[in-house]
């Protein structure tokens, strides 16, 4: 879904919902992964003391680096879902997830530039004398 057209308050809440759910979900094995390498981090470090400093930077990097590619992965597969969703400021390219996309739902306006995002919904309103018709 892109911004070819304004979004209704419905579809953007239902699409922001969506994308944090499916995030929560996908987040659980970067976590993981995270969670080892402190381990392994934190095993290594006492260790170090006797080693080179080549060596010890060697072995450091060798325990951080395979934690940034997963995260880097997921940061990219976000964006693409973020797109995909439209959740992004057509005006600003900010991204309409988290706080930022409540207040959109809720103000019908990107919080960060101002731009109108959401369409106004029309709401009928029932006068005393239709109200009396449709007794």
């Amino acid at each position: 879904m892109t911004f070819d057209k304004e979004m209704k308050r419905e579809e953007l809440a239902q699409n922001i919902n969506s994308f944090e759910a499916t995030s929560r979900k996908n987040g659980w094995p970067l976590l993981l992964i995270l969670t080892g390498g402190a381990i392994a981090v934190i095993y290594v470090l006492p260790r170090l003391d006797s080693q080179s400093t080549l060596v010890s930077f060697l072995l450091v990097g060798s325990i951080i680096a395979p934690l940034i590619v997963p995260a880097l992965l997921i940061e990219r597969n976000n964006k693409k879902r973020m797109k995909e969703f439209g959740l992004y400021c057509p005006s600003c390219k900010a991204n309409l997830v988290g706080q930022v996309g409540r207040i959109a739902v809720t103000t019908l306006y990107c919080s960060q530039c101002g731009t109108k995002i959401i369409e106004e919904e029309e709401i009928e309103q029932v006068g005393a004398g239709d109200a009396e018709e449709a007794v």
